[in-house]
């Protein structure tokens, strides 16, 4: 509010999160890019390292393996 005056924005809703992947995947297929700068390849298999590592910490196994 500014000088007794109110605005209104109107913002898109995004769900669950995912949508921010989806696009920033999407703006790097059409600039034919095979990594996203905000979330590379490297990125994503150190999270799954760290989740592996947590998984065998914990004693967690899935049917699977």
């Amino acid at each position: 509010m500014k000088n007794g005056k109110t605005r209104t924005v109107k913002k898109l809703f995004e769900i669950n999160g995912f949508e921010y992947q989806i696009k920033a995947t999407m703006c790097a297929i059409k600039e034919g890019a095979l990594d996203c700068p905000q979330m590379t390849q490297e990125d994503t298999l150190a999270n799954m390292r760290t989740l592996d590592t947590i998984r065998q910490q914990i004693g967690l196994r899935y049917p699977f393996e």
